[in-house]
């Protein structure tokens, strides 16, 4: 079989693809509100490339910081529900470095002679409340990856809403005295671990070649840019043959890649390669055949290679 000369013109190098972030459901968990002895379950979905959608919630059915810690001769209580659905936006991409997010506040809380850190919530030092906060919120935060599923990310924002409770005299007894509403300010903390439970999607090499269009074809709107995958290779020793014949073809050695791709003809992994080797051989009609069959099989760089050509002879028409 006799092949025609690689065009001079044919431009070769590697790339990767930036398609490393999984858009899949997350499960995370505030540390900083378990650290109020607050177990906490968070859940979030993408919805596009950059919003995600989420739900927040916790719960403290005891009454003091222990769960154990039953004793009602120490005038302290806080037990309290919250649940807070969210929405975010990833300007860098889904659960990639920065978001920003809003949120709406339900809790229900009863809380007695506790002293909260910057003089907050002063109502509640020297008497019980026992009531509904409704509001909502805003925040930003960051978002780094840790492994191929977990994250860390960290968050602050602030939140305004309307609180309404009764008033009672101490943590555990006394009579109600009457009504405390009124708005109220919250600060928003977080130090979220997330786990992602698919993973994370690892970069993907693959090998691009770029035909520039001679002077008689400068009609034509772009070079026909065409792409090989580099497969994962780990303990398949097919697959490492397959992305050799790719190396060769990267540093020039067009007619021992082409060689090495014919060799692995019994592998479908190589249709790609091997249709492309062809086409830049002269031997468009049968690399096209190839194409049509690996497209057919759900060769995703197959069938976007065969619309490049289809298209770009079209144009030359």
């Amino acid at each position: 079989m006799a092949f025609t000369a690689i065009p001079a013109d044919t431009v070769v190098r590697y790339t990767q693809s930036d398609s490393t972030r999984y858009k899949g459901i997350a499960i995370r968990t505030n540390l900083a509100y378990a650290a109020s002895a607050t177990p906490n379950l968070g859940f979030e979905i993408p919805v596009g490339d950059r919003f995600s959608l989420g739900l927040n919630t916790g719960l403290k059915p005891w009454p003091r910081w222990l769960a154990w810690d039953w004793d009602k001769m120490v005038e302290k209580k806080w037990r309290h529900f919250l649940i807070a659905p969210e929405f975010r936006f990833w300007p860098s991409g889904i659960y990639d470095e920065l978001f920003i997010g809003a949120d709406l506040i339900y809790t229900h809380y009863n809380v007695g002679s506790v002293k909260f850190p910057f003089g907050m919530y002063p109502a509640v030092r020297n008497y019980r409340l026992q009531g509904d906060f409704y509001g909502m919120g805003v925040f930003v935060g960051w978002s780094w990856w840790l492994s191929d599923h977990f994250r860390l990310e960290a968050e602050a924002g602030i939140g305004a809403g309307y609180a309404n409770a009764k008033k009672y005299e101490c943590a555990y007894c006394g009579a109600e005295l009457g009504s405390h509403r009124g708005p109220v300010l919250i600060p928003k903390v977080g130090i979220n671990l997330v786990y992602n439970i698919t993973g994370r999607q690892k970069p993907k090499k693959y090998l691009e070649i770029s035909s520039v269009p001679s002077e008689e074809l400068l009609f034509t709107p772009e070079p026909l840019k065409l792409v090989i995958d580099v497969i994962d290779a780990e303990d398949d020793q097919s697959a490492k043959e397959i992305n050799d014949a790719i190396v060769l073809w990267a540093y020039g050695d067009y007619a021992g890649a082409l060689k090495a791709l014919e060799a692995k003809r019994d592998d479908p992994r190589s249709d790609n390669a091997y249709a492309v080797a062809l086409y830049y051989n002269g031997l468009e009609a049968e690399a096209i055949e190839i194409l049509k069959k690996a497209a057919e099989a759900g060769d995703e760089r197959a069938a976007s290679n065969l619309k490049q050509i289809e298209e770009y002879n079209r144009n030359r028409k």
